[in-house]
């Protein structure tokens, strides 16, 4: 049987004094969306920053590590950040973490 993912939380690093931290429980069906800069305050809507209907898909749980990534940097498209850091945790509760470099990504023409 091939593992789920039943937890993502992706650590948004906009610039030096502001991020956003999504949260999403799949086994919970719930999410969280934190805007951090002096303070945390929790938000509603997190579409300026991120597009999640691409993680909020049934199929979302049961994509690879490298369709995971190129989802989250599709949902970015429109903001330009320094780093995001993704955790996931499967539903055997392994848990795997990367990041994806800002520089890195925000330097490449992603036109076809």
């Amino acid at each position: 049987m091939k593992k789920e993912i039943v937890e993502i939380n992706i650590d948004v690093e906009l610039n030096d004094d502001l991020s956003v931290e999504l949260e999403f429980d799949y086994m919970n069906d719930s999410s969280r969306f934190v805007k951090v800069s002096e303070i945390e305050e929790e938000i509603s809507d997190v579409s300026e920053f991120f597009d999640i209907s691409a993680l909020t898909t049934s199929d979302f749980p049961h994509l690879s590590e490298d369709e995971i990534t190129d989802t989250i940097i599709a949902a970015l498209s429109k903001i330009t950040f320094q780093e995001v850091d993704i955790e996931i945790v499967f539903s055997d509760q392994t848990e795997v973490k990367f990041k994806i470099d800002g520089e890195e990504f925000n330097d490449h023409d992603h036109e076809e």
